[in-house]
């Protein structure tokens, strides 16, 4: 895809941009010195509610990008390739799904996944995939619906759109090792049982790996390949280790 030089209105527009959001970030400190303690750690929690961090985030990651073409964007190329920039989303991703694990919180965790899925779906959409782009917003949309539910009809109804997703936007083994893994990831993110969803969490991202690495992107076969040693430790540590003590006290 061919980049045009950006006209001076549209750098100016984005600068404004950049000025809003710094406003914005700055309403995280006190304007006063005078300013209550109570009041401003008070404010600063609402702030950080689960939701509320995921548009922050999302907010800061996207002006920080378009200050970066904005600023370095010269001679109408690129500062950076769309294979590029989709190793720096993935690895924003990467980042979120390492700050998820800090968390004892479910909804702060949850809050991290859907930002995960987010820029997963972005950097997705660089690479010009776009059954695992929409599959990766279903997946923020799966995650935010978890919080609330653990229904087998709404289970139903994501494996369902999951299979309209794939249908519609079909590129042939991709479309077909996406929606396969997603389907896994589906009913493991609605098992009440820790155990099934590890297990077909290992599954679903085994499947996502050889399809990131068909789609030509290391990033996304990193970032998988971290969640499923995370997820392989916790199985071994939960659910294999405390066997090996019963059977050789």
């Amino acid at each position: 895809m061919k980049w045009e030089m950006l006209p001076e209105s549209r750098i100016l527009s984005g600068s404004i941009l950049i000025g809003q959001q710094v406003k914005m970030w700055s309403a995280f400190g006190p304007r006063e010195p005078g300013l209550h303690r109570n009041s401003l750690q008070s404010s600063i929690e609402k702030k950080t509610e689960p939701f509320v961090l995921v548009r922050f985030y999302c907010k800061y990651c996207t002006t920080f990008l378009v200050s970066i073409y904005v600023q370095y964007s010269t001679r109408g190329r690129p500062l950076v390739s769309n294979f590029v920039l989709s190793q720096i989303l993935i690895g924003i991703a990467i980042c979120s799904d390492i700050l998820s694990f800090q968390f004892k919180e479910r909804k702060k965790i949850v809050a991290c996944l859907i930002v995960s899925a987010i820029f997963i779906s972005g950097h997705f959409m660089l690479l010009e995939h776009w059954t695992a782009a929409f599959l990766g917003l279903l997946a923020a949309a799966r995650f935010t619906t978890c919080l609330f539910t653990s229904s087998k009809r709404m289970m139903g109804c994501f494996i369902f759109i999951t299979f309209v997703i794939s249908t519609f936007s079909f590129e042939g083994l991709l479309t077909v090792l996406g929606c396969a893994a997603t389907v896994f990831t589906t009913v493991a993110s609605f098992s009440k049982k820790d155990k099934l969803l590890r297990q077909l969490m290992l599954v679903g991202t085994m499947i996502w790996i050889t399809h990131n690495y068909l789609a030509g992107s290391p990033g996304a076969v990193l970032m998988e390949a971290l969640f499923i040693s995370s997820n392989l430790v916790g199985y071994f540590r939960y659910y294999i280790s405390p066997k090996k003590l019963v059977l050789h006290p």
